[in-house]
């Protein structure tokens, strides 16, 4: 509910009370949005992104920072809201000359950094969490190479594969969603935030 709403608050503060209403109803009602349900650290991050990134909208860099810190703690691509952090701070440099905005992109990837220092310690082997993603779901750092083969394997042969098919129609969708965000002039932190 708290990740609805502030994606709702998000939405109406660059958009109006409409939009953020419209906003709110689909993140409720997507397919996906089952997920947030489960014990899974997704609507966690979710929650604690939106808030980084309405933060950095009212310039509140010091809350931002902490905020995102927690954010990179809970999943490593909430590495994502370092980056947003960095692009607000260096706008408010840029713009106003802001330098207190770098406090959000240094604190920002303390909880990434903790967490791992902590597994490694308690593990006994620095970098566990990259074997064990690595070893027991096949996953891994790919920097959207991965994403860029499986849409080329769907658009070569459709019926291959449904991972393939769905990537095609996320990257589809990705593409099309950056072009929104040209075209209605979505704040850089966000766009950077969904980029990463």
């Amino acid at each position: 509910a708290l990740a609805v709403l502030l994606v709702g608050v998000l939405a109406r503060d660059i958009f109006g009370v409409a939009t953020g209403e419209r906003a709110m109803v689909l993140m409720a009602l997507f397919p996906g949005s089952f997920v947030l349900s489960f014990a899974y650290t997704e609507a966690v991050l979710i929650v604690l992104a939106a808030l980084t990134l309405l933060l950095l909208q009212r310039s509140q860099w010091v809350a931002a920072g902490v905020v995102a810190a927690v954010a990179t703690a809970t999943r490593p691509n909430g590495i994502a809201v370092c980056v947003a952090c960095a692009v607000a701070a260096g706008l408010a440099i840029h713009r106003r000359r802001e330098w207190r905005a770098l406090v959000a992109p240094i604190l920002s990837p303390l909880g990434f950094l903790g967490f791992q220092w902590w597994l490694g310690h308690h593990t006994g082997e620095r970098g566990v969490w990259f074997r064990v993603q690595t070893e027991a779901w096949g996953e891994g750092t790919s920097f959207g190479f991965t994403a860029v083969r499986r849409t080329a394997q769907a658009i070569i042969n459709p019926v291959s594969s449904p991972t393939n098919s769905i990537t095609a129609v996320c990257v589809a969708a990705l593409v099309f969603m950056f072009w929104l965000a040209r075209t209605h002039r979505i704040p850089a932190p966000m766009v950077a935030y969904s980029a990463m």
